[in-house]
């Protein structure tokens, strides 16, 4: 996808993609969305559904792309229990993190419950992607060639068979 888009997208999303400017062994959302622009707004869709999520500024994105015809959507969600660990705690008993000892079981479930209200909304764009052309946003369908698995309409299968289709 254009730098413009993935620009646009982290500018209006700042918290899903906090991530950005981190180096590739910590998340790969800094390469972007690594796919086309056909998929943009299933993926503005997407991000404007996560924020409605009740614990959304906890959820980042870790990458965005096309495999095997279909669009990824890897997400994180950040952790409070080592925010909780690492802070300067008064209420330690022999060493022991009081507030971690109580609330660690309780954030680990709520974590796991903010991933569970984000897996829907991600099968949902996924699902979608296989409908709609990567390239153009048109209508298209799963097509094999060379070796590769995208989804397209018949028009941009059409440019390419021809040479004038163009990766963006």
């Amino acid at each position: 996808m254009e730098r413009y888009l993935n620009d646009q997208l982290a500018e209006k999303y700042p918290s899903l993609f906090r991530d950005k400017d981190l180096t590739a062994s910590k998340s790969l959302i800094r390469y972007g969305c690594e796919c086309e622009a056909g998929w943009y707004d299933i993926i503005d869709d997407t991000c404007s559904k996560l924020m409605e999520l009740n614990g959304s500024k906890r959820i980042a994105f870790s990458q965005i792309k096309e495999k095997f015809g279909g669009l990824r959507i890897y997400i994180r969600v950040e952790n409070i229990e080592d925010k909780l660990h690492k802070a300067k705690n008064p209420f330690t008993i022999f060493g022991i993190n009081i507030v971690r000892l109580i609330l660690g079981k309780y954030l680990a479930k709520k974590k796991e419950e903010i991933f569970e209200s984000a897996r829907p909304i991600l099968h949902e764009a996924e699902s979608l992607s296989y409908k709609t052309c990567e390239i153009c946003s048109h209508v298209g369908e799963k097509s094999h060639s060379n070796y590769w698995v995208k989804t397209v309409c018949q028009k941009c299968i059409d440019k390419y068979e021809t040479n004038t289709y163009e990766k963006n």
